[in-house]
């Protein structure tokens, strides 16, 4: 969390190619015709809710600015609960990683 209670959330980007682990640091190759994304902000640690969903998002990261957290839910939050979802032209959205994130 930031000084201004926003949330930087980043992620490990997935590869469909048949590829060997890359070395720390270093990005596996993309294998799509473009790097996207879907973050889902979820109400609880069961993420049957979704609060709200940034579509698009072009990098492994995306920022979930404090006032997102006070329209979302009233006031700033110390965890959140999130789904990343790597979207293909020709999978779709794949299979979501979750995490529930503490200040």
């Amino acid at each position: 969390i930031r000084a201004s209670n926003d949330w930087t959330i980043d992620w490990d980007r997935r590869t469909r190619l048949a590829a060997e682990l890359p070395t720390a640091g270093v990005d596996v190759p993309l294998g799509e015709s473009s790097e996207l994304y879907d973050v889902e902000i979820c109400s609880s640690a069961t993420f049957a809710t979704v609060v709200r969903t940034y579509t698009n998002v072009t990098s492994a990261t995306r920022i979930y600015p404090s006032a997102d957290q006070v329209t979302d839910f009233g006031s700033n939050q110390a965890t959140i609960h999130v789904r990343v979802f790597q979207k293909s032209a020709t999978v779709g959205r794949g299979y979501p990683v979750t995490r529930s994130l503490n200040g």
